[in-house]
């Protein structure tokens, strides 16, 4: 990992090398992070559908190529440019908002129901009075 020494090696201190990979240096959690992004932006998943599907609906919700989010949902991304982190992270906040919407829209319908069902049962109890 390190290649150069110091002129005096007896203090141990090593410099990284100018040939050092950018990915080796790229802190773990930001990869983890993007690849949390991509895969949370493909949910809900729909009953029998493969995991190339997911892929597609995240890459559209996100703005992404399909073969980037596919690097970013196995992990295989090398380098997250600072300004597709950013964009990733500002897609997330819209995507959970819009995924918030669809389950408040969910329970409001969820609960029309149930109140349709209370007024079935109360008619139905009202004729076996």
């Amino acid at each position: 990992m390190f290649s150069k020494r110091l002129d005096n090696p007896s203090k141990g201190l090593d410099f990284p090398s100018e040939a050092q990979s950018i990915e080796a240096r790229m802190p773990e959690c930001t990869l983890d992070e993007m690849q949390q992004i991509v895969r949370a932006a493909a949910q809900p998943y729909e009953p029998g559908e493969g995991i190339k599907a997911a892929i597609n609906r995240s890459a559209r919700r996100l703005g992404l190529n399909f073969r980037r989010a596919r690097a970013y949902w196995y992990g295989e991304v090398r380098l997250v440019p600072a300004d597709e982190a950013d964009r990733l992270r500002a897609a997330r906040v819209d995507v959970a908002r819009d995924r918030a919407r669809e389950l408040a829209a969910l329970i409001r319908e969820c609960r029309q129901t149930a109140d349709d069902i209370n007024d079935i049962l109360d008619a139905c109890r009202a004729t076996t009075d």
